[in-house]
This record gives C-alpha cells, structure tokens and sequence, in this order.
C-alpha cells in the first residue's frame, strides 16, 4: 500500500500529512485490491405521463382478466349445480323436515316458506315464464325442482297449501335464481 502512494508534489505548499492527501487525491493510481465495488447503479425509469398511463393500462387489464376469469368460473360453477340438482331427489325424510320447518315459520307469524332455490337454469326455458308469470310455469321445472312441485301437488295443495315461484336474484339485470316458496295464506 505504502508504495502506492504518490509522493507529494513539490508544488504543494502544504507539507506533511495534508500533502500526503492531496497528492493521493490528485493520483491516478488506485489499490488493485480494495474492497468490493458497491452494486451497479441502474438507472430509474423515465418519469413521464405516458409511462405512468402504461402502468394504468396495465392494471385495467389486469382487472378485465380477473373480472373474465371469475365470470367464467361462475359460470362453470353454475353448470356443475343445475347438473347436480337434474341428479338430486327428495326423499320423504328430507320433505318432512322441510315441512316442520315450514311450521316452525308459521308459529313464527309468517305466511309462507322458501322450500328450495335454485338456478333459472334449471328450468326449461331459463325461467321466463315464472318472471311473466304465465300459468303452466310448472310445466318448465326440472331435476329437483320439478319433484318439489310433484310432492306439493301431491300431498299439500289439497290441503289448501299454496306454492309460488318467483324470480329471487339477478346478476347483470339477468334473471339468475328462483325460489320456490310454500304458501298458507288465508
């Protein structure tokens, strides 16, 4: 180290320690071995308006992807259940808690009870003729929902039990479920 120091020039009126300095300052000469350069400085990216809308444009997209992705998923999601209720029947023990259910609302004070909800898929003709209420609505029902009106018709409308359909959920302004409610209004 000692013989990489320049030696101090003449024409430094500065003597000792502080011309030792400012000659090693003024040198050329550096250690070879000294300790590690710091890491490579990289340089920023430009500021400008039109990068900064990049990363908005960006960021919509990544939004539209999402909000595509999660649509498509409802949507299969959608399927998997109008399958799986085309599949599901109601048997007697499940009808009978359904109906003690039924009551407990009426020693509640209400006057009907949802008995089952499901997707307007599920119905022949995606639910258009329970929105406009036509009278053979029953006849578009599938799957679960056609057996819920068969028990009904079956066991409870002699009885003066009524049961509505209607539209319950919209997505998009889309009509998406319908209730199927079991009545006893006076």
């Amino acid at each position: 180290m000692a013989a990489m120091v320049p030696s101090p020039a003449k024409e430094h009126p500065l003597g000792g320690l502080a011309s030792m300095f400012a000659g090693m300052m003024s040198s050329e000469s550096r250690p070879s071995e000294g300790p590690p350069s710091a890491a490579p400085v990289v340089a920023a990216p430009a500021v400008t308006a039109e990068a900064f809308l990049t990363l908005v444009t960006a960021s919509k997209q990544a939004g539209q992807d999402e909000a595509v992705a999660a649509k498509d998923q409802a949507k299969q999601e959608l399927q998997r259940q109008v399958k799986a209720m085309l599949q599901e029947h109601i048997d007697t023990p499940a009808w009978n808690a359904l109906i003690e259910r039924a009551r407990a609302a009426a020693a509640l004070g209400e006057s009907s009870f949802e008995l089952l909800r499901f997707p307007c898929d599920l119905c022949s003709d995606g639910g258009r003729k329970i929105d406009v209420a036509e009278t053979d609505w029953p006849s578009t029902l599938r799957g679960e929902a056609a057996e819920f009106y068969t028990r009904w018709e079956r066991d409870l409308r002699a009885a003066k039990f009524g049961l509505s359909a209607q539209l319950v959920d919209y997505i998009d302004g889309i009509p998406s479920n319908v209730a199927l409610s079991l009545t006893w209004r006076a």
